[in-house]
């Protein structure tokens, strides 16, 4: 009987073939073995319908680098929990979610819908859905570095929810609700937006959200929320870019905007909207921390909606926290080469204010000297804007609180 000799292991190899060196060098050469990392692999995960739940890397033997592929289906709910360094891609012929998909607690995850040849949106959520797409859990709410891209998004809800959960923010990522998010190459077809923070005041220091970008993005034939498309409060130092708003149906009544954020500040560029109901933006400047971040609108096209004006902003000392621990101040706004052309209003109720920006105080309030801050608009054009009773590019509701600054207007 022969007897088979298995081959010597890669580490065997080397130790032979090392054996001329010092035995001192041995541990060393063996220990960078053991923490070399392992090729990168991809996972298969789902079955083509029914749900999918992946909640810890051990479940699936994962590192980081690796890739999970969702089978091609219809998946009525998706979990991904505590995940790290891993992109989830839809196999050919895409993914679509009748249901929510559950994130929390990962770390540099990324959803890519792009991946796939020929395709812009590999992931689809249905439209007889009602729900958020992308849902924050409440287990475990904080979120760092993830990514989602490439989805056609036709749900009631929003993309991507933030409500229902409670994280107290300390001054860590950790205890953010979503930080450093990216959401990319999006299309909007049904009731709902891209994004839906939380309702509590930004002086609780509830689910933060911080770091978010949201470019690449398409709204069309917005039916249940109108214009509404990111609201919440406690969202700082945001990036909106190269959006383009279309189809909105108009709202009965609210004073809203397409971005309608009660705390935060941010850059919004490269903004195209047609038609709707309300402003661009309704903004209460915030900035977290001791350092004022300002918030940026330019290059805005804001083009036969209905409804007050194309921007509203200002400061209101009840969200500001000047002297806590993580001090929550005031910001400047700055507004470059704006453009708000043929808003219209009913003859009744004389709901339009002025075409380019309702401004409110701007002054922190601090004693025993309040700052005012700052409100430029460079390059600002309006035409064919109806009148009832404004004369003016802006309506100043400020009372001396703001250091105004009108260039080229």
């Amino acid at each position: 009987m022969t007897t088979k000799i298995a081959p010597p292991t890669l580490q065997e190899q080397i130790v032979s073939i090392c054996s001329w060196l010092p035995k001192c060098l041995l541990p060393v050469i063996l220990l960078i073995l053991a923490l070399t990392p392992a090729s990168a692999k991809t996972v298969t995960v789902g079955t083509g319908s029914g749900t999918i739940s992946v909640t810890s890397m051990g479940s699936l033997s994962l590192n980081s680098g690796d890739t999970l592929q969702i089978v091609t289906g219809t998946y009525t709910s998706a979990t991904f929990k505590s995940l790290t360094g891993i992109t989830i891609v839809p196999a050919t012929g895409g993914v679509t979610f009748s249901g929510g998909v559950t994130i929390g607690g990962n770390n540099n995850v990324a959803f890519d819908g792009t991946v796939l040849s020929g395709v812009t949106y590999g992931y689809t959520f249905s439209s007889g859905y009602t729900g958020d797409g992308f849902i924050a859990s409440t287990s475990i709410p904080n979120n760092q570095s993830v990514s989602i891209k490439g989805v056609s998004f036709g749900g009631g809800g929003d993309l991507v929810g933030g409500t229902g959960n409670t994280i107290t923010y300390t001054g860590t990522p950790a205890t953010t609700l979503f930080y450093n998010l990216t959401i990319d190459t999006i299309k909007c077809t049904g009731g709902g937006g891209i994004y839906n923070g939380t309702w509590e005041p930004d002086i609780t220091y509830h689910n933060i959200n911080t770091g978010m970008s949201m470019k690449n993005i398409i709204i069309q034939n917005i039916v249940t929320q109108g214009p509404i498309h990111v609201f919440g409060f406690s969202l700082y130092q945001f990036l909106a870019d190269n959006w383009d708003i279309s189809g909105e149906t108009d709202r009965t009544s609210g004073d809203c905007g397409c971005f309608y954020l009660e705390g935060g500040n941010g850059i919004i560029r490269n903004l195209h909207r047609v038609n709707g109901w309300g402003y661009i933006t309704r903004l209460w400047n915030v900035s977290l921390g001791s350092t004022s971040n300002d918030s940026y609108l330019y290059n805005i096209i804001d083009y036969s909606s209905f409804k007050y004006g194309t921007c509203d902003n200002r400061i209101d000392t009840t969200r500001l926290a000047l002297t806590a621990t993580i001090p929550l101040i005031g910001n400047s706004i700055f507004l470059y080469n704006m453009t708000s052309g043929d808003k219209t209003d009913d003859s009744t109720n004389g709901a339009y204010v002025s075409p380019m920006l309702v401004l409110g105080g701007m002054s922190d309030n601090a004693s025993p000297t309040p700052h005012k801050y700052a409100v430029t608009l460079v390059n600002c054009f309006a035409f064919n804007n109806v009148d009832f009773g404004t004369t003016s590019l802006f309506q100043n509701n400020s009372s001396g609180s703001a250091v105004i600054t009108q260039t080229n207007d």
